[in-house]
């Protein structure tokens, strides 16, 4: 194709989709965004933090040590994907069924930091 051939093609339309969808991500207030913001930001953590215990064993394995153990791992494994899974559903539902994803997501990352750091 040459150069004018490509600068004179046409493009294809795409379909806008509603707003009013159930499963549409609004664009709407500052405050929604900022909750999905955080509660994003600890999902992402959750992830990070499951890896860094992954590391830990690994370096403790090579240094005799302990290390965190298999129930730290599992734990913080399971966790973290489980608020993986509540931030995508709180980023494609709108209204009180998202917020309760995005509830959830805080509550079992703090549950997570309680029972295997600071209890």
């Amino acid at each position: 194709m040459h150069h004018a051939d490509i600068a004179n093609a046409r493009t294809d339309e795409f379909e806008v989709p509603d707003a009013t969808e159930p499963h549409a991500v609004p664009t709407g207030p500052r405050p929604r965004r900022w909750w999905r913001g955080l509660t994003g930001a600890f999902a992402a953590g959750m992830a990070m933090l499951a890896l860094a215990e992954v590391v830990i064993q690994v370096y403790a394995l090579f240094v005799d040590s302990p290390g965190p153990g298999l129930p730290s791992l599992l734990g913080h494994f399971a966790a973290a994907a489980a608020v993986v899974v509540a931030q995508r559903l709180a980023d494609r539902l709108i209204g009180p069924r998202a917020a309760a994803c995005g509830v959830a997501v805080v509550v079992l990352t703090f549950g997570t930091l309680w029972f295997f750091w600071w209890a």
